[in-house]
């Protein structure tokens, strides 16, 4: 199995274009959209409702799947999400109160179905699968990038201004980008990562998110824990977090004070209470979780 994983992240350093079909398309363009804020930094890209035109180029080519019979609904995991989703949009149609809160609701839902059917008809192949997840992480890496530049978050996006929301995004990808530079053999890729990896930690220690250091710590923990080398890694890791230390702004410190046990701060207190909750639901639910 690692022989496997080592050879495909191996091959040609980058996917080949023959891999990209439409479906793989149409949910890259999404990430750039959704991930990458592109049409919320660029008044042009908004004003020409590339966003609207996306959602129903995604919409039109779904139907068209299933309408060719396409889609196979063959594991017990699609048919329970697109179950879900269809039951999210039927209940929100008749209990939702507000019209614009229901309309909403019903797209949302309609469009995470609509790209979950899309991934398991376009993506037949591991290279495609792992080229989904480096489109996402390039759209992650431009977030990042302009919130490196706005201060730990994203003005042009209407999450990723909020400070927390951005930095779980960073934390997310973290693992990833950290499991992709330790096992691919491509020098070329292996820069991309790292640079990917420097702005990633840069965004989450620029954002001051309590919850984003606990996260990152949390992670980091774990993705020493599965690599092979981990002196190294470790050693690398507190370097490259003095060097950022040297410019962390006076919000991070702050935000890291208050995680003193003998900070009496109503909002650290109940973060605490609802880590400790989390930490032991985990412990009594290791592999499925309980949300």
């Amino acid at each position: 199995m690692q022989n496997s994983i080592n050879k495909l992240l191996s091959e040609n350093g980058f996917s080949n274009i023959r891999n990209i079909n439409l479906g793989i398309a149409l949910v890259g363009i999404y990430y750039l959209f959704e991930i990458g804020s592109i049409q919320g930094l660029y008044p042009l890209i908004r004003s020409l409702r590339l966003s609207y035109i996306l959602a129903l180029s995604v919409s039109v080519y779904v139907v068209y799947l299933i309408l060719n019979q396409k889609i196979r609904l063959k594991t017990l995991t699609t048919k329970v999400f697109v179950l879900f989703c269809i039951f999210m949009m039927l209940y929100s149609l008749l209990s939702t109160i507000q019209p614009i809160d229901r309309t909403n609701t019903i797209k949302l839902f309609w469009l995470y179905m609509a790209y979950y059917l899309i991934i398991i008809s376009a993506v037949t192949l591991p290279v495609q699968f792992l080229l989904l997840i480096d489109i996402w992480l390039c759209s992650v890496f431009y977030t990042s990038l302009h919130g490196f530049f706005q201060g730990g978050i994203v003005w042009g996006n209407q999450w990723l201004s909020d400070e927390n929301q951005y930095a779980v995004l960073m934390v997310t990808a973290f693992p990833f980008l950290f499991f992709l530079w330790m096992h691919c053999t491509s020098k070329l890729k292996k820069i991309v990562y790292t640079i990917f990896l420097i702005f990633n930690l840069s965004g989450i220690i620029l954002a001051g998110s309590r919850g984003g250091i606990v996260a990152v710590f949390v992670v980091g923990i774990m993705c020493l824990m599965i690599s092979k080398n981990r002196k190294k890694i470790f050693m690398i890791f507190i370097l490259f977090f003095l060097c950022l230390l040297c410019f962390v702004s006076p919000k991070f410190v702050d935000e890291v004070k208050k995680l003193n046990p003998e900070v009496k701060d109503t909002s650290v207190i109940a973060r605490k209470d609802l880590w400790g909750f989390a930490w032991e639901m985990s412990k009594d639910n290791p592999v499925v979780g309980v949300g």
